[in-house]
């Protein structure tokens, strides 16, 4: 078994886990952090929603050279790949928007408690780009 991926494919699979679980994990602490009224733990919810966004990055390139690859595979039709790129974009653009909103939210505040306004629209922003990221799937 090697440990490093030696096709795109493989390579994108390991690296579309990161963005995908972690954002669970990040809805599931941005959301204790709201229900029990936690500054920090909002903050914290923020600053691993922003890092989510990063990791979109080597997502969206993985899955480019991928594509590339799998064109002459058989076993994807042209309209799947098609179908999980136009997704996958939408997905990866609606979590850089999210990523970007975190940020965002998180240097406007900076020490001061955050507007209950900002922290709801990353909640929205999340749930919508979760939901995107299981269509792409």
């Amino acid at each position: 078994m090697h440990l490093i991926p030696q096709v795109w494919a493989h390579l994108h699979i390991l690296v579309t886990v990161f963005p995908t679980v972690g954002l669970v994990f990040a809805l599931g602490i941005y959301v204790a952090a709201i229900i029990a009224g936690s500054e920090a733990m909002k903050k914290a919810g923020l600053v691993f929603i922003g890092i989510l966004g990063l990791l979109g990055i080597p997502t969206y390139f993985s899955g480019i050279d991928s594509m590339a690859e799998l064109a002459n595979n058989p076993k994807f039709t042209e309209d799947t790949v098609a179908n999980h790129l136009g997704w996958g974009i939408a997905a990866l653009g609606a979590l850089g928007l999210t990523g970007l909103a975190a940020w965002i939210v998180l240097l406007r505040f900076g020490r001061k408690p955050l507007s209950d306004n900002a922290v709801h629209l990353v909640l929205r922003l999340s749930v919508v780009t979760l939901g995107l990221m299981m269509v792409a799937v």
